[in-house]
């Protein structure tokens, strides 16, 4: 996957500052009054995924939102991913979100993700930003006979 820089929400951010239900908000925002490079006219998609794995105590989850503003202090809610059960990313899938975000009616400017943690995290380095496409493993049958 080729990730551009300007396009990323974080970059090694530590959650492990981030307060239990307490949305933690991704260190860099989008601007979208500067030019970009999103290629062709496709929509883009928001990718999380972790270099080092969240670790928390059991049942342990954290909820990820997508968060717009016009003049990048008050933030509105675009859309919120399911909690995800942080025992369930692994080395080989680390990935939290890999989705379009919703369309909104209103002309924004500014972007981020915000990060919930239901209880404080002992590690997680997380990585997320916007990409025309996101990495995913894909399984096919043999083309052979062994």
């Amino acid at each position: 996957m080729i990730v551009d820089k300007l396009l990323l929400f974080s970059n090694k951010q530590d959650l492990t500052q981030a307060q239990a239900g307490s949305p933690t908000p991704s260190v860099n925002t989008v601007d979208f009054s500067q030019a970009r490079d999103f290629g062709p006219t496709e929509g883009f998609k928001v990718f999380v995924e972790f270099s080092s794995l969240p670790i928390g105590a059991a049942g342990t989850t954290l909820s990820i939102a997508v968060q717009i503003s016009i003049d990048n202090q008050n933030w509105t809610t675009l859309e919120d991913f399911p909690s995800i059960d942080i025992t369930t990313l692994t080395n080989s899938q680390p990935f939290a979100v890999r989705a379009k975000p919703a369309f909104s009616n209103m002309i924004y400017r500014y972007m981020r993700l915000t990060y919930t943690p239901s209880q404080t995290l002992s590690s997680g380095i997380v990585m997320a930003g916007i990409n025309l496409d996101v990495p995913s493993q894909q399984a096919y049958p043999k083309n052979y006979v062994a």
